[in-house]
């Protein structure tokens, strides 16, 4: 996460984890998460992430096989 909000991923993608648009399994380099401008937060587990904004949004993304994304839902 930059001091303005934007937040940045790279690594393993599997399931979806890095919050890009494709889901390739890996990201060499930093790369922004499209959508997100005003992160203030953000947790990541092994194959999700979790990103809270300065409105109070809260973004989910990646692997949710036990409803760690908070979606009412293991899909």
């Amino acid at each position: 996460m930059t001091d303005d909000g934007a937040v940045y991923s790279w690594g393993s993608g599997k399931r979806g984890a890095l919050g890009h648009s494709d889901s390739s399994d890996h990201c060499q380099e930093p790369t922004q998460v499209e959508g997100i401008t005003n992160a203030v937060r953000v947790e990541c587990g092994t194959d999700h992430t979790l990103v809270l904004d300065a409105n109070g949004k809260l973004w989910s993304f990646g692997e949710n096989t036990y409803g760690q994304l908070g979606l009412r839902t293991d899909t």
